[in-house]
């Protein structure tokens, strides 16, 4: 900071630029310093263990640089992302030099973040919308066996500086007859001849026939942060979803975990870059691999707009109830609507310009119905069409969900 008139206290991790951040600051400060203290949380049972202590931050947008006791310990570029750094050593080095016998020792840890607020080519989903910069989920330090299952889904299983033995059992998904129904991935975690603990996962078919009302929900005051209370998913159910879209944000794995307990399909995406270039498509690529390496997963090339290969056919249409009956009556009028959803072809027509037999048609957006009473600001009003009071808001809302 320039100086001691911009140093803020925050309540993270919200954006500075929210209101639940305490600050409720708009200006653009594309350099942010976050300082605290933190303390050893480990007991002496863990330290004779010899366990761990990583600082985990859930996301920071954009770039991040840490140090603790001015020590760099590490640093992190995407914002989309978590990250984890191990600060044991650090700890334990500073705990050397300022206090040899021992006792209550805290520390002072430092991040900079930088986000450019005119870099085009960073992905940024919808801030175009909202803008927001710096920690934007939970930071918290965590105690962890030396010895551990680290990240599964990056394809590392096991992480240690020494393993003397061990066991590791994997049920594989096989093609063909012999095939399990539902459960693709199953593990087991062994100690001797106990059972320490199991987990399944089941993927959704490409092509399975259902019917997915999706929630896409804003709480108003947090811009970016969503609470990954269970009980948000629990409401959501019990107002009739059967899921929700992610749109343009990497979930939180606490919303995956309980969406993964309780039920709860969820549809996520990459945040896209609001530019295209050489940057852009490397940034891209880096987060993405980082969230999802899996082969199996289908892909929308381009949800609502012009597709290339794809697993889905997908539109969006925000007409009233009955011009959105007639267009999407067929196949053949969803895909001649009077607006391109294949690229053109060049040279002959391929199977990358058109519909793949078989494959969902899914109108992934429409409605796009606000409700207001007044018009004392002009975002107010905005929307594809806008209703004044909440009998025609729920007639509206409910010709929709039975449109078939």
């Amino acid at each position: 900071m320039a100086s001691r008139k911009a140093v803020r206290k925050i309540k993270a991790p919200f954006v500075y630029q929210s209101r639940a951040s305490g600050i409720d600051d708009q200006d653009v400060h594309e350099v942010l310093w976050y300082k605290r203290t933190v303390v050893d949380i480990h007991d002496d049972d863990e330290r004779k263990d010899g366990q761990r202590l990583l600082l985990r931050f859930g996301a920071v947008d954009y770039e991040a640089t840490v140090w603790l006791n001015g020590r760099f310990v590490g640093e992190h570029s995407g914002g989309h992302t978590p990250f984890d750094l191990d600060i044991t050593d650090f700890m334990e080095a500073e705990a050397r030099i300022r206090d040899p016998l021992g006792g209550d020792r805290d520390y002072r840890l430092t991040a900079r973040v930088s986000d450019s607020a005119m870099d085009t080519m960073q992905p940024r989903g919808k801030q175009h919308l909202a803008k927001y910069y710096g920690i934007w989920r939970s930071v918290w330090l965590e105690s962890v066996p030396r010895v551990r299952i680290a990240d599964i889904s990056h394809g590392t299983v096991v992480r240690s500086d020494d393993i003397e033995g061990g066991q590791l059992h994997c049920d594989i998904a096989v093609n063909g007859r012999l095939a399990g129904q539902w459960y693709s991935l199953k593990i087991d975690v062994v100690f001797g001849n106990f059972l320490l603990g199991s987990t399944e996962g089941m993927p959704v078919p490409a092509t399975q026939r259902a019917s997915c009302r999706i929630d896409v929900r804003i709480l108003p005051g947090v811009l970016k942060n969503l609470s990954p209370d269970e009980d948000d998913i629990k409401m959501a159910k019990a107002m009739g979803f059967n899921g929700c879209r992610k749109q343009q944000k990497v979930e939180d794995p606490m919303f995956m975990y309980h969406a993964d307990r309780l039920g709860f399909l969820v549809w996520g995406e990459m945040a896209s870059c609001q530019g295209f270039g050489h940057d852009s498509v490397e940034r891209f690529d880096q987060e993405w691999k980082k969230r999802v390496l899996d082969p199996t997963r289908p892909i929308n090339a381009n949800c609502g707009w012009e597709h290339v290969v794809t697993y889905f056919t997908t539109f969006h249409d925000y007409a009233d109830v009955g011009d959105m009956s007639e267009r999407c009556a067929s196949e053949h009028s969803i895909c001649t609507r009077g607006r391109a959803v294949f690229l053109p072809p060049i040279g002959s027509k391929g199977p990358a310009t058109s519909h793949t037999p078989g494959a969902p048609i899914l109108c992934t957006e429409f409605g796009g119905i606000n409700i207001t009473t007044t018009r004392k600001h002009p975002k107010e009003g905005w929307s594809y069409t806008t209703v004044s009071d909440p009998p025609d808001l729920l007639r509206r809302l409910s010709d929709f969900a039975t449109l078939s």
